[in-house]
């Protein structure tokens, strides 16, 4: 369920600042990708989480442990 990848938002978020993926914009925190006209929204002006971020979360956590070698 979703609810297991809401303890490893911010830890992902933290991975991703890091990486200088993630941009302050407007008070909130978000993901500008190349060819997309609009940014990612992943931390809402207001500190909370969307589906997005739960997406983040879960993609991240995954490709770890799928991950071969």
């Amino acid at each position: 369920p979703e609810s297991f990848f809401n303890p490893l938002i911010p830890p992902t978020l933290e991975k991703l600042e890091k990486l200088g993926l993630i941009e302050d914009s407007d008070g909130a925190r978000v993901i500008f990708v190349e060819g997309v006209d609009i940014p990612l929204i992943a931390v809402k002006r207001d500190g909370g989480y969307n589906y997005f971020s739960t997406d983040l979360a879960s993609l991240c956590t995954n490709k770890k442990s799928t991950r071969v070698g």
